[in-house]
This record gives structure tokens, C-alpha cells and sequence, in this order.
């Protein structure tokens, strides 16, 4: 016996096609909001790498002045001038005033951090 197969169009209902849409609005409403307090927290986690960078440069150059013969004065000056003239990124302005570093996004001054860095020091204790 044969059977006559009818001629069904197949497809997606109207309420299936709602439902998926419910569905991404609410995907989308909760990662949104994820999204940009990752990109904040990333920022603010830049600007502690750019100071810790500035701390890492301060260090080196101050050991390398006190091996050229500089005396310990004279090798945090010489410190402090290397490590402000060095370039930490074309996204970022620093202004240090010793011994804060203020660390700011070039596109959004209004967006900056500041850090205490640690002035090496020839004391012993």
C-alpha cells in the first residue's frame, strides 16, 4: 500500500521565532553589562602595569648609576630622569611627582590612577 505524502512547508513557527528572541534579549541584557566592568577592571589593571613598569625602570636605572660610580644623591636624580622619559605606551600620559605617579589615558584624561612609587635608598637599616 502506498502512502501519499502531503506537501508540507517547513519552517519555523511565530512563537518559536519569539521565544529565541526572548532568549538573546536576556543573554544580552546580563553579558552587556559583564562587558564593560571587564573593560574598567582591564584599564585599571593597564595603568597598575605602566606604574610597575615606571618602579621597574626607576630601579635598573638607579643600580646601573650606582655601578658607573654615582654617588647615591646623585643616582636617584639620574634614576627618577630615566624612568620619566621612557615610553609606556602611546595610550598613556604620567606625571611623577615624587614619589606619586600619576598614570592617565591620553583619549580620556578623566580616566587616571595614581601610585606610590618607592624612591630607592642608600640607607642601610
Amino acid at each position: 500500500m502506498k502512502t501519499i505524502l502531503k506537501n508540507r512547508e517547513a519552517g519555523f513557527t511565530l512563537i518559536e521565532i519569539v521565544m529565541v528572541l526572548v532568549l538573546i534579549g536576556i543573554l544580552a541584557a546580563v553579558a552587556v553589562p559583564k562587558y564593560f566592568d571587564l573593560q574598567a577592571d582591564a584599564e585599571k589593571k593597564a595603568m597598575a602595569s605602566v606604574a610597575a613598569e615606571f618602579q621597574a625602570r626607576l630601579n635598573a636605572s638607579f643600580a646601573q648609576a650606582l655601578l658607573q660610580g654615582q654617588t647615591c644623591s646623585n643616582a636617584i636624580t639620574t634614576a627618577t630622569g630615566e624612568a620619566q622619559k621612557g615610553s609606556y605606551g602611546t595610550n598613556y600620559k604620567i606625571t611623577f611627582n615624587n614619589p606619586n605617579l600619576d598614570v592617565a589615558l591620553k583619549n580620556d584624561p578623566n580616566n587616571h590612577q595614581s601610585f606610590a612609587i618607592q624612591i630607592p635608598s642608600c640607607s642601610s637599616n
